[in-house]
């Protein structure tokens, strides 16, 4: 099976601060898909894979800047993209 490698994306700030945003109006219990970088242990720190979860908000901490997913746990910065019906009522004014 191939794998392909990815560089770490550097987000822009508007995007950030989308991600930012999102963060804040979290919730236990609420149904998401979160995409995320993943370090690879074969090369070095900024090489890696994307992956994409769905679930149930099931643990947030703010503070430690970490979420799980059922059973998969994100580190906030490793996330690169958010979505979920909770956010739909948020309007992007761009």
């Amino acid at each position: 099976m191939e794998r392909i490698f990815y560089v770490r994306p550097e987000l822009s700030d508007e995007k950030k601060s989308e991600l930012d945003m999102k963060l804040r109006l979290l919730s236990y219990d609420l149904k998401l898909s979160v995409t995320y970088f993943q370090q690879s242990l074969e090369f070095s720190t900024d090489i890696g894979t994307f992956h994409t979860v769905s679930g149930t908000l099931a643990f947030i901490s703010p503070e430690r800047k970490h979420m799980r997913i059922d059973n998969t746990e994100i580190d906030f910065a490793d996330i690169v993209e958010l979505d979920g019906d909770c956010f739909d009522p948020v309007i992007n004014i761009n």
